[in-house]
């Protein structure tokens, strides 16, 4: 399979009817490591969108790059800035009006602190918490599917680092995401035991 296959199956999967906006690294971020656990050396990009008038000018966005040495990238929620663009966007070059950033020491906390925190304060107009934390949740199980050897788990310090973050998720007690993951759980209850497992194999192990 192609990347653009393997991104195009993935995001379909995680996304299903859910509205890209605002979820750009809540879907790169798992795409990037299920490219790196089936052997595709990749990164993250951060950019800022500019584009003076548009509602979403100074948005910041995140895409994924190859790096094989072709530079190809992949952006799997570009259709929020530009609805006439296909869903998955893969080329050579970064689409228009993109000024690109380094990412920052944070964007891992950013990610959590979104489901972790109840006091943590984001604009509900621009991102979906219930929405972003299903798609989040399709993303563990997918991952958790495609580890081949749960019982002797051996994985990439990213991975580790993920996966603590999705049992930190699981673990807060905020009312908002119980009600999200008590009805995403009845809807994938086997594939959504197995990712429990693993995190507590994960856990015994630290």
């Amino acid at each position: 399979m192609t990347l653009l296959d393997i991104s195009t199956n993935f995001v379909t999967k995680i996304m299903d009817n859910e509205k890209r906006d605002g979820k750009c690294y809540h879907v790169c971020y798992p795409l990037s490591l299920f490219f790196e656990n089936n052997s595709y050396p990749n990164q993250i990009i951060r950019g800022t969108f500019r584009k003076p008038g548009h509602p979403k000018d100074g948005m910041n966005h995140y895409w994924l790059q190859a790096k094989d040495g072709s530079e190809e990238i992949i952006d799997p929620t570009i259709c929020q800035f530009y609805p006439e663009e296909q869903c998955i966007v893969f080329s050579k070059t970064k689409p228009r009006e993109f000024e690109i950033k380094p990412l920052e020491n944070n964007e891992y906390e950013l990610w959590l602190n979104k489901y972790s925190n109840e006091t943590y304060l984001y604009d509900k107009e621009t991102f979906d918490l219930s929405s972003s934390l299903t798609v989040t949740l399709r993303a563990a199980i997918l991952i958790n599917n495609n580890i081949s050897d749960k019982k002797n788990i051996l994985l990439c310090s990213n991975l580790l680092h993920y996966f603590d973050g999705i049992y930190k998720i699981l673990d807060y007690q905020i009312i908002n995401n119980q009600q999200t993951i008590d009805a995403f759980t009845s809807q994938h209850y086997e594939e959504f035991e197995e990712l429990r497992k693993t995190l507590l194999r994960l856990k015994i192990k630290k």
